[in-house]
């Protein structure tokens, strides 16, 4: 086994123990259950506002059902609106409700938690520096 695939494993193993262990919570309540995409398209909607359904379909790479799917699913759950889009009758924009801005703001602080609980185990500054600097290189 070459050393880049053990290497790649011990990554995965570890982003797993991140994931399962009892002092991360991943997931405000409002949003247990939620796919990634629906998170996706609450935090492109807190940047953006309102945004077109054929733009998040394109921002999010997804298909048209799947952004259906989700859209409907988030729509009953209260956290967006589907509205008309006035200068295109045949298009819908989509916008961030009250509680869905409130969501994603609670999960965005969730979020926050977790990135000083992990960042918080390196030992000092120069660390936190330092594995910042080769996780954007990794991102790119």
């Amino acid at each position: 086994m070459s050393g880049k695939k053990v290497n790649s494993e011990q990554l995965l193993q570890l982003w797993h123990k991140i994931m399962i262990s009892g002092d991360v919570t991943v997931c405000t309540e409002k949003l247990k259950g939620a796919s990634i995409i629906d998170v996706n398209i609450l935090r492109l909607l807190e940047e953006n506002k309102t945004m077109m359904l054929r733009d998040l379909g394109t921002k999010l790479s997804v298909s048209p059902s799947t952004l259906s799917s989700a859209i409907k699913r988030m729509e009953k759950s209260g956290l967006i609106e589907r509205v008309i889009c006035k200068e295109d009758l045949r298009s819908y924009s989509i916008t961030l409700t009250d509680d869905g801005k409130q969501t994603i703001n609670e999960h965005y602080e969730l979020e926050l938690k977790i990135m000083d609980t992990l960042l918080g185990r390196l030992d000092s500054e120069n660390e936190r520096k330092e594995f910042l600097k080769m996780l954007s290189k990794l991102i790119g």
